[in-house]
């Protein structure tokens, strides 16, 4: 999940934004910027095995939240304003969870390297 900003920022802290699953809040942390972005930054949530809303998450207009840091214009030191306003997202059928589907697992491990000398690695290989 990412939020956009209309300048560069500074980040202090842990900032967090509210997701609505089902009946329950939940808070997706902040990771920092996205490679390559000034003004885009993100958000990680990871879904829970009892995570589920069929009718898809929600992120109210006041989700993001300083969480005891800051959030500044990154020259001026001005705080941001953190209401998403019209960008907040209502339940919608594209973002659906379902927390109880199976898991991903290894299936198998290989060595995609042989060693130089017979069957026994060496320093550096």
């Amino acid at each position: 999940m990412g939020v956009q900003f209309s300048s560069s920022i500074r980040v202090t802290g842990t900032p967090q934004l509210a997701l609505t699953i089902g009946s329950s809040t939940k808070y997706a942390a902040w990771y920092g910027s996205l490679p390559g972005f000034l003004t885009y930054h993100g958000f990680a949530y990871t879904v829970r095995a009892t995570d589920t809303d069929n009718d898809g998450i929600s992120i109210g207009a006041n989700a993001l939240g300083l969480n005891g840091g800051t959030i500044q214009h990154s020259q001026t030191g001005v705080n941001a304003l953190l209401s998403l306003g019209t960008h907040a997202i209502t339940n919608s059928a594209n973002h659906k969870v379902n927390g109880a589907a199976t898991a991903p697992a290894v299936s198998s491990v290989t060595v995609s390297s042989s060693p130089a000398s017979g069957d026994t690695y060496g320093a550096g290989e």
